[in-house]
């Protein structure tokens, strides 16, 4: 899956997901790659893995978006390689954390 098939996935489940920052008020989803490591074999890259994050801010408990994305995810076959959520009290923002593993 490359970067931009693993970018109409997410659009896919939710169409106002964000490439690094969001420009809007309410809830929303962005996401960012964050590290790439290679395999190599006589001496050529054979392959790739690519590490992102996608984060939902919501202020909505139990967002349903939260649930479509996890079950997106996991239909598509990305493997998450950790899903944590976080309250932020300076923001009142139920901040949900996927890291993720995509093969390239």
């Amino acid at each position: 899956m490359t970067i931009q098939e693993f970018k109409a996935l997410l659009l896919t489940i939710d169409p106002n997901a964000k490439h690094y920052k969001h420009s809007s008020t309410g809830n929303y989803t962005v996401w960012a790659e964050y590290n790439k490591t290679f395999e190599v074999a006589d001496d050529k890259i054979h392959s790739g893995l690519l590490f992102v994050q996608v984060d939902r801010y919501t202020k909505t408990e139990y967002d349903p978006m939260v649930d479509a994305i996890t079950a997106g995810l996991d239909v598509s076959h990305v493997f998450i390689r950790d899903r944590r959520t976080i309250y932020e009290n300076d923001t009142g923002y139920i901040h949900h954390i996927w890291d993720l593993e995509v093969m390239q």
